[in-house]
């Protein structure tokens, strides 16, 4: 890693809120050191200052992948998904309780996958919009022309270029009054005609796979491409809280936070922890080399948002 890199990963930690009186603790050394580095007049070793800039940054980089990210049951069984429906053009199901990181996961294949076009839904959008986002997402932002012949061409260029998959986020929003006239859109531009056509992945709430199949008559038999979100368990909590050192009251709370019935979940378990790294950075803490109690927990719960 050169200085021009260094200076650029440096950058982007600081503007994820990191202070450099953070990073100079961590790493045992005066701010004002990293100060100069950045401005391009330190005069001390810089050997040394790089090198454990480059061991701060690695470990920065290693807990920031695990915290928005873990492969989960639930994260293994929606990339399998995307997958299959990628490479067999089938259609894909993923639904459950919001909160339990199945948008996460989406984006994370979404942007590590060639030929993927996802699309957030909402309400608000109607067959036009559908169509045009489409169409926008694989550079065919000229299409003109009826709903039929724009979506003809959308399946012509898909009939030519093979291996795309359609991620359609939150499509439990397009069921409204509309219904029909949205579901048409991807049933159509969806083919079941192998080697001729698109995969599919809808995701949504809880009542997703229900209301499609009122419209979405190969929704009913999708078993095997289909995954019902089930959440964190203990030891996936466990395995994202794996770098830090934390008490046993303080575990078995972010245990319940993440797990609990009522309102327990991936989101629920990444916004406290954010919020624990938060408090410790305002105390000018290095919470990688202090252990995280109950106390602090609570205390950084009241920092979170209502």
């Amino acid at each position: 890693m050169n200085r021009e890199q260094i200076i650029e990963k440096l950058t982007k930690i600081l503007k994820s809120g990191i202070t450099q009186v953070s990073i100079a603790k961590a790493i045992g050394t005066n701010e004002t050191y990293i100060s100069k580095y950045l401005k391009g007049t330190f005069e001390g070793d810089i050997e040394k200052l790089e090198k454990l800039l480059i061991e701060y940054i690695h470990k920065f980089e290693i807990s920031k992948t695990t915290r928005d990210f873990i492969r989960t049951k639930d994260a293994t069984c929606i990339l399998g998904i995307c997958s299959s429906c990628q490479k067999l053009e089938q259609l894909g199901l993923v639904y459950g309780r919001s909160g339990f990181g199945k948008t996460t996961t989406l984006k994370k294949y979404a942007n590590s996958t060639d030929k993927v076009v996802y699309i957030v839904c909402n309400s608000l959008m109607n067959a036009n919009d559908i169509i045009k986002r489409i169409a926008v997402a694989l550079g065919l932002k000229g299409l003109v022309g009826s709903k039929d012949e724009r979506i003809a061409k959308i399946k012509e260029f898909f009939k030519y270029n093979k291996g795309y998959l359609l991620i359609f986020d939150e499509a439990d929003k397009l069921l409204n009054k509309d219904t029909i006239s949205k579901l048409d859109v991807i049933k159509t531009i969806y083919d079941e005609v192998d080697g001729d056509g698109v995969g599919v992945v809808l995701a949504g709430e809880q009542h997703l796979k229900t209301k499609l199949a009122l419209y979405f008559e190969m929704v009913r038999n999708r078993g095997d491409l289909e995954w019902e979100l089930k959440g964190l368990s203990r030891e996936e909590v466990v395995t994202y809280l794996q770098d830090i050192k934390i008490t046993p009251k303080a575990l078995e709370e972010l245990v319940l936070r993440a797990t609990n019935e009522n309102n327990g979940c991936f989101r629920t378990l990444n916004r406290t922890f954010k919020s624990v790294e938060r408090l410790f950075e305002d105390r000018n803490e290095d919470i990688t080399n202090k252990e995280v109690g109950l106390e602090d927990i609570k205390s950084a719960c009241m920092l979170m948002p209502k």
